[in-house]
């Protein structure tokens, strides 16, 4: 499925979605969080989170 198609039927949220779990698929098992944070405004909410690789 191309990301156009995605877009159409899911919205470009949905490609974010996808784009992370792709990233942190792409960390080995034994990654670590070094920091998180969200951030809840009035209608959307954010959010952030840094992993590093463990060697």
């Amino acid at each position: 499925m191309t990301h156009e198609t995605m877009m159409e039927k899911y919205g470009v949220e949905g490609i974010e979605l996808i784009m992370w779990l792709v990233m942190r698929g792409a960390l080995g098992a034994e990654a670590k969080r070094v920091h998180r944070n969200y951030y809840a405004p009035m209608t959307t909410g954010m959010g952030l989170i840094t992993f590093e690789e463990q060697a």
